[in-house]
């Protein structure tokens, strides 16, 4: 099972369409202010030919080049990882594994009804146009040469100075316990400190170590007593 994986082509299809109407629009609105001429000899009908051809080949160059793609993917090395990486280091339970990247990638329940709510915001006002659902930005990295790996020897394949601020690990815990608290290391502040969070956290995480939207403590410091985020207390 690839996790994390591009979705159906159709999703491109439909934003193709949106794009193309978007462009056609701009077209012609272009043309209706005089900010784009079209030549005089030509008759209406030629030029809308001309308006709809254009926008057609905008709209194929920009899905043919475009460089932002909201899903994560599964890499085969730390490095390779667009987002912040989850590694796994445990083989022991295919099942498992796919179970838990399916939860980091829905995160929190709770805040799926907001986000929903603020993604369809965003449709509406022609945003995010090609995006059905928000995902973790976070990357799964599934590799047997990582199997086993302690802190030390995953540090020293992500060396200081790269673009993660921090690095999650499936490892032997986290297939053995009941909630299955992925391993959360800092690369960026107290390189090597770590603290443990639920799968459904992870997310939340990487999103604001990310963007350093929150400090390193936000999280640490509000740990259950066995050591696991579950969510910030004040909120449960």
């Amino acid at each position: 099972m690839r996790v994390g994986s591009r979705g159906p082509k159709s999703n491109d299809h439909r934003r193709a369409v949106v794009i193309l109407l978007d462009l056609i629009s701009c077209f012609l609105s272009a043309i209706r202010f005089g900010t784009i001429r079209v030549p005089l000899a030509m008759n209406n009908s030629n030029r809308v030919a001309v308006v709809v051809a254009i926008a057609v080949l905008a709209a194929v160059w920009f899905l043919r080049h475009r460089h932002v793609d909201w899903r994560p993917t599964t890499v085969h090395a730390i490095a390779d990882a667009k987002y912040e990486p989850l590694v796994r280091t445990d083989f022991s339970d295919d099942h498992l594994w796919d179970a838990v990247c399916v939860d980091v990638r829905n995160g929190d329940p709770e805040m799926r009804e907001p986000m929903k709510k603020w993604l369809e915001l965003n449709h509406r006002i022609g945003q995010m146009t090609g995006v059905d659902e928000l995902q973790a930005l976070v990357d799964f990295v599934d590799d047997a040469k990582y199997a086993s790996k302690g802190v030390e020897q995953l540090l020293a394949e992500e060396p200081e100075h790269v673009k993660h601020a921090c690095l999650f690990v499936f490892d032997r815990t986290s297939s053995a316990s009941v909630d299955h608290p992925i391993l959360v290391i800092d690369l960026v502040g107290t390189r090597g400190r770590t603290f443990r969070a639920v799968p459904a956290q992870v997310g939340g995480i990487a999103a604001n170590l990310s963007v350093g939207n929150m400090g390193w403590e936000a999280f640490a410091d509000d740990v259950d007593k066995d050591g696991v985020f579950r969510g910030f207390k004040e909120a449960r």
